[in-house]
């Protein structure tokens, strides 16, 4: 879904922007589909005010109309997300929520303060356990900036990476590993995993040296 924004009061999607009380759609009145009273404050001087009334009738009905296994991504500005996602845990269940992904603009408006580089799009399962996802791939580049210049002896790619951390040692944390009979430090920070994980590491052949050892 890609509702208006509701950023203009008086915009030409509202219904009314001058009645004392949000009709809803069809008139049947701006409530809760739970019975439990008015979904939203109905002051219309608030120039957001009628949106959560313009959008529940329409999620109730995309929500019947979904199978179990169905999502619902709504996109939305960074002024009324939050408004959303409050009509969006009302008709879905806050525990359907998967996730609030960020969509990065071409540009921003001009404002005084920081201009507003993202809208979101906002995504709700109707039953979050049994929702379907595929996940997309994007074949990698081969090009110089992507560094994978290693191969596997079945001709896969990969590149190296430092198992460093900069963060400073704590209590626990792995300040030296010996490994092929040579010992290594991580300088003045540490290993980013445990000394079984730097183990299963060397078992699973997944240890190469960059650099000569300390």
């Amino acid at each position: 879904m890609d509702p208006p924004y509701g950023i203009k009061f008086g915009s030409n999607w509202q219904v009314s922007t001058r009645k004392t009380r949000c009709e809803g759609w069809q008139g049947r009145g701006c409530h809760s589909s739970t019975g439990a009273g008015p979904c939203f404050p109905r002051h219309l001087e608030a120039r957001h005010s009628l949106l959560p009334c313009y959008l529940r009738d329409r999620l109730v009905v995309a929500r019947d109309l979904l199978t179990e296994t169905g999502s619902v991504f709504v996109q939305i500005g960074d002024e009324n997300v939050h408004l959303v996602r409050c009509v969006l845990d009302e008709v879905f269940g806050s525990e359907n929520f998967v996730s609030l992904i960020t969509v990065r603009k071409t540009t921003s408006e001009g404002s005084s303060l920081i201009g507003s580089t993202s809208d979101f799009l906002i995504w709700y399962g109707k039953n979050r356990v049994r929702t379907k996802f595929r996940p997309f791939y994007q074949a990698r580049s081969d090009t110089a900036e992507s560094r994978y210049d290693q191969s596997t002896p079945e001709g896969r790619s990969y590149r190296l990476d430092n198992i460093t951390s900069s963060r400073p040692a704590g209590d626990g944390d792995v300040t030296v590993f010996t490994w092929n009979g040579q010992t290594y430090y991580p300088g003045k920070g540490t290993f980013k995993t445990t000394e079984e994980g730097l183990r299963r590491l060397a078992f699973a052949a997944r240890l190469q040296t960059s650099s000569a050892a300390s």
